[in-house]
């Protein structure tokens, strides 16, 4: 199956938990792509043993003082160097070897929370700082996906949606503070926002389907119920209502792209680490590309993360690697900010991270198209997927078959796309 050459040197990280009462039984496959992971599989033979050096179990992580607290730089580096001390020699090389004006791409992903609560962005080497803020290395998180879906043409302004709930029963923010913050580079001509203030999930429903946002910004509380995030947002009665990563796929547009999840940081939150599990939900969940917080941020990083991201969004043609890059450093350059540049993760769910396609007014209607090609392919897959849950947990080679032949048309499909975008 042929996708669009990538811009980046790709190389994947696959860490599978090899179970419980084995908590430090890590085993580290290396790929060049996504597709090459689902090509290859999950052989028992590949891959390196290792440990990692955090001895916490996934429950614990959710209670980690560094997810409660701002971070100082000294636990960044100590931790972040440890992580890289544990890594095998080959799955290093791509981030120690600068390419021809190429960066390198690299892309976390794993079989478990054990593995996506680990603090990635903090990586070093113990010389000229993290690997995340390095020129040609562009650090993420991903969510593999087998099929490549096009990014959607979209003329701006850019739609943002800015949900800011706060119920009753959990420790109230200041909503115009936290709006205020984000807001600044959220600006016309380049984007259109439109705010929710202490929505029901009703109300959030309604707006995602009457408004078609490209762009989801969450800010507020999370929760961490069964292992997997939730957003907190209000019921009828006021009161606390947990949405589950599910839920939230259900309700969004095919219209949205770019999912951001902010913690608030006018008041502690209630279990910040539900925003990092939400991003990294199952692949079947469609949820888009995700931004989100990993630990508690000041106010000034706040401002310059958020500000450098919308703007580099635009100037990079709706890039989120460049864009969150470009943030990522900012923010590391914010007085007082400490080490909340790592606190932002970028979980790339569509392989790419190119949210979108930029397109001038006069081919506005290729951004329809493309949204019903999408909505074609979706639910081609999801089909699939259900006909493979009704057989049980063995594959039948009809029902394989079938998939490598949708996957063959999405990447057919994807291409035009990409073929009628090029100038």
């Amino acid at each position: 199956m042929s996708v669009r050459p990538s811009p980046y040197r790709d190389v994947v990280w696959y860490f599978v938990f090899e179970g419980a009462g084995r908590e430090d039984a890590i085993r580290l496959q290396v790929f060049g792509s996504e597709q090459e992971l689902y090509e290859r599989g999950d052989d028992p033979a590949q891959g390196f043993a290792m440990a990692l050096p955090l001895d916490r179990s996934a429950s614990k992580m959710s209670r980690a003082e560094w997810t409660r607290t701002q971070v100082p730089s000294a636990m960044w580096m100590d931790l972040g160097h440890q992580l890289w001390s544990a890594l095998p020699g080959p799955a290093k090389e791509p981030l120690l070897t600068e390419g021809s004006g190429q960066p390198s791409r690299v892309k976390i992903a794993g079989n478990s929370s054990a593995i996506h609560d680990m603090p990635w962005e903090w990586l070093n080497d113990g010389s000229n700082g993290p690997f995340a803020l390095r020129p040609y290395i562009r650090l993420s998180r991903a969510v593999p996906i087998r099929v490549v879906a096009p990014p959607p043409a979209v003329v701006p302004p850019v739609r943002v949606l800015l949900l800011v709930p706060n119920p009753r029963d959990d420790r109230l923010m200041s909503a115009g503070a936290e709006i205020e913050a984000i807001a600044e580079g959220i600006a016309p001509p380049h984007y259109e926002l439109r705010v929710l203030e202490e929505p029901t999930w009703e109300a959030v429903a309604g707006q995602l389907d009457e408004y078609q946002p490209c762009i989801v910004h969450y800010v507020g509380h999370a929760g961490v119920g069964q292992g997997q995030g939730n957003l907190v947002v209000h019921d009828l009665d006021n009161r606390s209502h947990w949405i589950s990563g599910r839920e939230l796929a259900q309700a969004l547009p095919l219209s949205a792209r770019l999912l951001c999840l902010s913690t608030c940081f006018t008041v502690p939150n209630y279990q910040i680490l539900g925003l990092s599990r939400l991003a990294h939900s199952p692949s079947t969940y469609r949820l888009p590309t995700t931004i989100a917080n990993r630990y508690p941020v000041s106010e000034q990083a706040v401002r310059a993360f958020w500000r450098v991201f919308y703007r580099a969004l635009i100037a990079e043609g709706g890039n989120a690697n460049e864009a969150f890059h470009q943030a990522q450093v900012a923010t590391a350059g914010s007085p007082g900010a400490e080490a909340d540049w790592g606190s932002f993760a970028l979980v790339i769910r569509d392989q790419s991270a190119q949210v979108m396609q930029l397109q001038s007014p006069g081919r506005k209607g290729q951004e329809k198209r493309q949204e019903e090609i999408q909505a074609q392919l979706i639910s081609r897959l999801a089909s699939d997927l259900a006909e493979i849950g009704r057989k049980g947990k063995d594959r039948p080679e009809i029902v394989q078959k079938r998939f490598e032949e949708e996957a063959d048309l999405a990447s057919d499909l994807a291409e035009e796309l990409w073929s009628e975008d090029e100038p």
